[in-house]
């Protein structure tokens, strides 16, 4: 399954209405999905503003993911966990909204499978994360089992929001986790989805060799 994702339009008034986002839910298998979500952990509603953490020790950098194929997008790229491949053009066949995505190839086929999708969209340079940081939650509260808000963490300089979630999908409890950050004049909404039998341990380092390997590059116009 391809986690829904949240969406900034351009061109908007206000940061708010730049920053409401629509939600877009999609599947592995390349068909709709009946649902959409944020990952593990035990359950806790709340919205209170999360304390930043310059580093987070999950998140130290590994010599492996340097050394991994890059998948580059909208002024960034990051590197490929082992056994990922580029599903991008998979992706936006379902999804015009999704920037590049990436799915893992050792799975069972025709199974759920792990995935990353990332969305990008032009904000006001009078954006701040913040100013979505409740109706993100909300959009993944509507359709998630649970969702909740952990601490900030930073992605290649530029704070995000990190939530976690778990949704429901053809009796599946899919585990998702959703960074989203501003960097420069862009919003950046990237969300990795885990079958229900991924191992906390497999889902840990995916998301980390994400975020240890994320780097930036001049973006191309929107």
């Amino acid at each position: 399954m391809l986690l829904g994702v949240l969406v900034a339009g351009s061109g908007c008034a206000s940061v708010q209405e730049s920053l409401n986002p629509t939600v877009p839910v999609l599947s592995a298998s390349a068909s709709p999905a009946a649902a959409s979500g944020t990952p593990s952990s035990s359950p806790s509603d709340t919205t209170a503003p999360a304390k930043t953490t310059k580093t987070d020790k999950t998140h130290k950098s590994s010599t492996r993911a340097s050394a991994a194929p890059r998948l580059g997008g909208e002024g960034y790229s990051f590197a490929l966990p082992s056994g990922w491949a580029d599903a991008t053009s998979q992706f936006k066949s379902l999804s015009p909204l999704i920037d590049v995505a990436a799915k893992d190839t050792t799975g069972t086929p025709g199974r759920a499978g792990s995935n990353i999708n990332v969305i990008v969209r032009a904000v006001p340079k009078s954006a701040s994360i913040d100013d979505g940081a409740k109706t993100f939650y909300q959009q993944l509260k509507a359709r998630s089992k649970s969702v909740r808000r952990l601490p900030d963490t930073q992605v290649a300089g530029a704070r995000s929001l990190h939530f976690v979630g778990i949704v429901s999908a053809v009796n599946l409890d899919m585990h998702d986790e959703q960074f989203d950050f501003i960097h420069g004049s862009h919003l950046y909404v990237v969300t990795v989805t885990f079958p229900p039998t991924a191992k906390p341990s497999a889902r840990s380092h995916v998301v980390h060799a994400l975020v240890d390997s994320w780097s930036w590059r001049t973006p191309r116009s929107l």
